[in-house]
């Protein structure tokens, strides 16, 4: 029996005062992998925003597997418009741009 409740998320994370926020993905519950990154960073993570794809899909019975598919996509695709201020790996500086994307995606409370 598939979990209706199964999503994929895509993460804005910014780690205490820095000027970089790291766009990630995860299909586990989004505290749960906020706790997962905390334990290897010495700054307090802040949530900035996330997109619960679910939600901004309309998909309910996908699995797994499908979610973590469409995050990985959707995380490609944002981090590809943003890829003049990527940092490293999955940090970006903070732009305007970024932070008004994120205020206009975001669908997670």
């Amino acid at each position: 029996m598939k979990d209706h409740y199964t999503t994929g998320y895509v993460y804005f994370l910014q780690a205490g005062d820095d000027l970089a926020i790291k766009i990630g993905t995860t299909i586990e519950p989004l505290e749960k992998r906020i706790l997962q990154l905390q334990t290897a960073n010495h700054r307090k993570l802040k949530l900035v925003g996330a997109i619960d794809l679910r939600k901004s899909t309309g998909l309910i019975t996908p699995g797994r597997i499908e979610f973590s598919v469409l995050a990985k996509q959707k995380e490609a695709e944002i981090q590809a418009m943003f890829s003049n201020s990527r940092i490293h790996g999955e940090w970006f500086d903070i732009t305007d741009d970024l932070l008004s994307y994120i205020e206009q995606v975001s669908n997670v409370d």
